[in-house]
């Protein structure tokens, strides 16, 4: 049900208008599309299962033409990985090399 246009904001049927949006009472779910489209997923009242299903009909809602950006974030969390894995090698061939130089 939307219940604002600017930005397009979306509840699910029978949550009314004026119920909680804080993060005690549930979760947004940002298309990050060019309008700001926006998803509330209420906590209360509903199974996990209701709001997964909730969740997969957002992302559904999201049009390929109007996103924006959306792998910038799964490129900074592979860079981030990478960063890491390559400290840890690093880290190891000194641990290695400090290791052999202390050994007779």
């Amino acid at each position: 049900m939307k219940v604002s246009s600017k930005p397009p904001t979306y509840y699910p049927s029978g949550v009314p208008e004026d119920h909680p949006t804080d993060y005690r009472s549930g979760k947004w779910i940002y298309l990050k599309d060019t309008a700001d489209t926006r998803f509330f997923i209420p906590i209360h009242g509903l199974l996990p299962e209701k709001r997964k299903a909730l969740k997969a009909e957002a992302m559904a809602a999201r049009h390929k033409d109007l996103i924006r950006n959306v792998n910038s974030e799964d490129r900074a969390l592979q860079a981030k990985e990478l960063a890491g894995r390559s400290a840890v090698t690093i880290g190891g061939a000194i641990l290695g090399i400090v290791d052999g130089l202390s050994q007779p």
